[in-house]
């Protein structure tokens, strides 16, 4: 289960997720640059999001962008909605292809 925090030098609008789903180590071939993880935990949560139905979230499909993956989450008959982020901050050792983060 993923460990939540809220601050630490974050964006009010932030939450710091500490997980082991999140892969950073193999890159894949669809990859719009060598450190363009977190399509596994993106899934992941935006299938935690749609579970409770009665929560009412319009949830797009992620999409990959420059610092990770992303997906537009918004509350059903709400003209408002969000962009949920989601990137990796962590130990920043070679990849596997031997570049640099």
């Amino acid at each position: 289960m993923p460990l939540l925090r809220r601050g630490e030098g974050a964006p009010d609008d932030s939450i710091m997720v500490e997980t082991d789903l999140f892969e950073h180590r193999e890159v894949k071939p669809h990859f719009i640059n060598p450190c363009c993880f977190g399509e596994d935990f993106t899934a992941w949560v935006k299938q935690e999001l749609s579970r409770p139905a009665d929560l009412g979230f319009e949830i797009s499909d992620p999409i990959q962008e420059d610092y990770g993956w992303v997906f537009g989450l918004r509350v059903a008959r709400t003209a408002s909605g969000s962009l949920f982020r989601m990137s990796g901050v962590g130990p920043r050792k070679s990849l596997p292809n031997g570049s640099s983060p």
